[in-house]
């Protein structure tokens, strides 16, 4: 199941005022049915004891009257007992003096008595209905409009409030640590009143951009000064290394001895190269040159050979093309070399196979290949799958793919247990 995307945060307020507005005018259109029906009834009430009063004010004046129904009101004078009870309707027999709801329809009823009469009002409430009812309505929209415009309003305060989170969250999303940049954080609109928290959280912000600028700082300058520094060694070690291989009185051993000595020089001299690659910053345009990766793939391959000295392992280079790429002078050295190394370090017997292909090269031995959890540490610096291979410090993996991720290509590795590996190196564009 796919994971859900997380919702902005100004997005979650609005569905916070929708529904707060949602549950007000629920509660205010229920409160207002209850509290219509309430004044509905003490309406009658108080109408029908009114009309009540006015009869028996009529009839005190003249017993003689004969009262009729009119205004809505059904009237009824009886005598006070079983005689008066038996000239009413069934269904307003036994009432007691006081309002009572004439059988489970809507008609209400009045029973007052005085001097021995009973008087029976009774009245079908149509109009007050109609009155409560439209006040009702009119009310209810009223508080509707009122509750929507005070939602509105509050969600787009609450908005403005919020906005500075949002804006510090888009510039974290923006800021690179490689490239810092401490002014995204500054930005702030002119207008906007400063918030306590949101300034402790900037000014956080700042201070940790700062740090990472100044440990990155730190990092390149260290590898830069040692790079260069290194290079003064190597390169009289080399010089040597050319000298005393002039000599025509070594032996087979010392000349050997002396040949490893010369390719782990310029092995050295090419990391170094990689290194100040990787410490320059990345706006910094990168020296290309035209560069024939089979002559590349040749020089490795010789060099590599003198790893696989005792072991039955055949070595060799597969053109399927012959492809140019603009790179630093040394880096696609430096990718395949140790790519190569790798391969030897773990490959006892069988063969490795460099083919080079018109958008890539691929390196592909017969070792003892990696399980899916070992592959998916491969690229970590310092992982080393196979603790027994020798010299290994589980870098080159990791300088590889940091070396073609910094000239824009893609380096990936196919392998499983005890059928191999295959290195993988495709070259932008």
């Amino acid at each position: 199941m796919p994971e859900r995307a997380p919702e902005r945060l100004h997005r979650k307020l609005r569905w916070v005022f929708v529904m707060q507005a949602f549950i007000a005018s629920l509660v205010m259109a229920l409160g207002l049915l209850y509290g219509g029906a309430w004044l509905r009834d003490r309406m009658m009430r108080d109408r029908m004891e009114s009309e009540a009063a006015h009869l028996w004010d009529v009839l005190a004046g003249n017993p003689r009257v004969q009262l009729t129904s009119g205004m809505g009101f059904d009237t009824r004078l009886v005598p006070v007992g079983a005689a008066g009870e038996a000239e009413l309707p069934a269904e307003m027999r036994g009432f007691s003096t006081g309002f009572h709801r004439v059988g489970d329809g809507p008609r209400l009823a009045y029973v007052s008595e005085r001097g021995g009469k009973r008087l029976v009002l009774t009245v079908l409430p149509q109009a007050a209905n109609r009155i409560v009812l439209y006040n009702t309505l009119l009310a209810l929209l009223l508080g509707i409009a009122c509750i929507a415009v005070l939602a509105r309003l509050g969600y787009r305060s609450s908005k403005a409030a919020v906005a500075p989170v949002g804006r510090l969250a888009d510039a974290m999303v923006r800021w690179d640590p490689l490239v810092p940049h401490e002014h995204e954080f500054d930005e702030v609109e002119a207008r906007a009143e400063p918030v306590a928290e949101v300034e402790q959280l900037r000014a956080s912000l700042r201070t940790v951009a700062g740090r990472m600028r100044e440990y990155i700082e730190r990092e390149r300058d260290f590898t830069r000064d040692a790079s260069h520094e290194l290079r003064t060694p190597l390169t009289v070690v080399r010089v040597a290394t050319d000298l005393l291989g002039q000599e025509q009185q070594l032996s087979e051993r010392g000349a050997r001895s002396l040949r490893r000595l010369g390719n782990a020089v310029r092995e050295m001299e090419e990391l170094l190269d990689a290194f100040l690659v990787l410490a320059r910053h990345p706006d910094v345009p990168l020296d290309m040159d035209d560069i024939d990766l089979a002559e590349v793939a040749h020089e490795q391959v010789a060099i590599a050979l003198p790893l696989l000295e005792g072991k039955p392992v055949a070595l060799g280079v597969v053109e399927h093309a012959q492809p140019r790429v603009q790179a630093p002078l040394r880096v696609p050295g430096v990718l395949l070399g140790q790519l190569l190394r790798n391969a030897c370090e773990h490959t006892d017997a069988g063969r490795i196979e460099v083919r080079i292909e018109a958008d890539r090269i691929e390196v592909e031995d017969s070792g003892a290949g990696m399980d899916a959890a070992t592959l998916a540490r491969a690229f970590q610096p310092f992982f080393r799958g196979n603790e027994s291979a020798a010299g290994s410090k589980g870098l080159g993996l990791h300088v590889v793919q940091r070396l073609a991720e910094r000239l824009g290509w893609n380096v990936d590795l196919r392998s499983s247990p005890g059928a191999g590996t295959t290195a993988t190196v495709r070259f932008a564009g």
